[in-house]
């Protein structure tokens, strides 16, 4: 998952990166010129500016800067890359959206979404027997600034039940916050499982950030 950065107001008002951007991200089967060229690999004894006219260039349909524009939009949180491609209108609009992530991540227009998974603690009426005798997340707020690695949040153990070989290799992993991506290394695990067996903890929880 990706989201944008401030950076894409730079985009808004820069003509020529929409340009780029826009000769990166048209669909086809090979690179061309201009993909190379913006990418900075265009061989050396190609002259840059009459890329266009040379032998390596190719007949492509360049989309439209405000339907790229419109395509990087699209990545807001909750939102997968898979389901912006399914998008048909960027498709018939010759818009590679797994080239348009490329170009974002390289020239700082998007950045990705970890998931982090936390170990929360009881607060104290939690852990009293209030009305509600259930858990909540007692970890301290986390500023953009500072590092979830930094939160002090101990591993609560399961309430009343028993526990499964992987849950209990989960919990020895979990000093910490840590992401899904580094979990499921370390468990081998994929991330539909790792998130199904997190979901069933009720003293873990998802962040994204």
């Amino acid at each position: 998952m990706y989201v944008l950065t401030d950076a894409i107001h730079d985009f808004y008002t820069d003509v020529e990166l929409q340009r780029e951007c826009a000769v990166y991200c048209a669909m086809d089967g090979r690179p061309s010129a201009q993909v190379l060229w913006v990418m900075g690999t265009l061989p050396s004894h190609v002259n840059p500016p009459a890329f266009a006219h040379s032998r390596f260039a190719e007949d492509r349909a360049v989309p439209g800067p405000n339907l790229v524009f419109a395509a990087f939009a699209c990545f807001q949180h909750g939102r997968t890359v898979g389901a912006i491609a399914a998008d048909g209108r960027f498709a018939a609009s010759n818009i590679d959206i797994r080239r348009l992530v490329t170009f974002g991540l390289v020239r700082g227009l998007l950045r990705r979404v970890y998931i982090y998974v936390v170990p929360v603690r009881p607060t104290a009426a939690a852990t009293s027997g209030a009305a509600d005798g259930g858990l909540t997340v007692g970890i301290p707020a986390v500023s953009s600034a500072a590092s979830l690695a930094d939160v002090d949040t101990p591993v609560l153990s399961t309430a009343g039940r028993e526990t499964s070989k992987r849950e209990k290799r989960l919990r020895r992993l979990l000093t910490h916050p840590r992401t899904l991506d580094d979990l499921c290394v370390a468990l081998g695990m994929g991330a539909a499982d790792l998130l199904a067996l997190v979901q069933r903890e009720p003293d873990l929880q998802l962040v994204q950030r």
